[in-house]
């Protein structure tokens, strides 16, 4: 996954500074500092909902859209690509919110 997340941000970076798009948002602080305050299990279970599942439904959301009804052909033709990668993100993310919820119950 970290591969795959390290090679997609690279390559829509280049494509968006190519394009001029603006730069996305930094990591959300209020996430940012909730997950600071929790530790173990806790932790664990909150990353995996919030930034796994979560941060990834958000994600395929928007390179579906983009995938589908973007008018920039480029774009729409990388959002097309990526959009099965982050799609499998999805599913892990949530095989494994789905094991930890077992495990703690």
């Amino acid at each position: 996954m970290i591969a795959d997340h390290t090679k997609l941000s690279r390559s829509m970076a280049a494509l968006t500074a190519k394009k001029r798009v603006p730069a996305a948002p930094a990591a959300d602080s209020a996430l940012v500092g909730k997950l600071q305050t929790l530790k173990g299990q806790q932790f664990d279970e909150a990353y995996v909902e919030q930034v796994g599942v979560e941060a990834h439904q958000r994600a395929v959301d928007l390179f579906q859209q983009q995938s589908q009804s973007g008018t920039d052909p480029q774009l729409k033709a990388a959002a097309a690509r990526a959009l099965p990668i982050i799609q499998h993100h999805l599913e892990m993310a949530k095989q494994l919110a789905g094991t930890m919820k077992g495990a703690s119950s």
